[in-house]
């Protein structure tokens, strides 16, 4: 790394250093020295730690979340609406957020930043799922399923195991269609009723 780094690469230092040794990690010190800088280039960029911890957040919050919504947002077919989502779920940096989880247990201010990108992922989950599904009880329920489903994978398992979360994924990604299907069914049934009673 040279004298000339950006923001964008404290920033990605400081989300390595997350994902790796926790947020106890995340000293200007121990930034500068992994890039191999000085204390004065990281003040060149950041007022301080607090600073570039807000910068970190937000980064984040853009980068995995809000932006995946507008990706989303401009796809017409449902189907491959979960498929997008589902990828994007599989990619996320699982470790950096485990680290950030268990922060935000210590630190109000990174809870509300956590508990904010929760509601906006599971708001686009729902919203997705419903397109498929076609009843919103039943998209929130299943948005709220996986969206637990990925939280207590980065708690409990192992976030570099992505072989096994894709699996989870996967069964998930059935189970909607499970769900759209038998949403389908039901809409069959019923239509065959009235005509039946006609």
């Amino acid at each position: 790394m040279t004298a000339s780094s950006t923001r964008a690469d404290y920033l990605r230092a400081a989300m390595t250093l997350l994902a790796t040794d926790g947020y106890g990690a995340l000293k200007v010190g121990r930034l500068c020295r992994e890039l191999g800088l000085t204390t004065g280039s990281f003040y060149h960029h950041f007022a301080g730690l607090p600073d570039l911890v807000a910068a970190l957040l937000a980064h984040w919050e853009e980068e995995n979340t809000r932006r995946v919504a507008v990706a989303v947002a401009e796809i017409t077919a449902p189907d491959q609406a979960i498929g997008v989502l589902k990828e994007v779920a599989i990619a996320l940096p699982h470790a950096a957020e485990a680290n950030l989880r268990a922060w935000s247990l210590r630190d109000p201010a990174i809870a509300l930043v956590v508990a904010r990108v929760d509601e906006e992922r599971r708001s686009v989950l729902t919203a997705a799922i419903g397109l498929v599904v076609g009843r919103p009880q039943r998209a929130h329920d299943l948005a709220v399923l996986g969206h637990s489903v990925l939280v207590g994978f980065q708690q409990s398992r192992d976030p570099g195991d992505l072989a096994e979360l894709r699996r989870l994924m996967d069964l998930y990604e059935r189970l909607i269609h499970a769900e759209s299907a038998t949403s389908a069914g039901s809409a069959e049934n019923a239509a065959s009723a009235v005509v039946a009673a006609g």
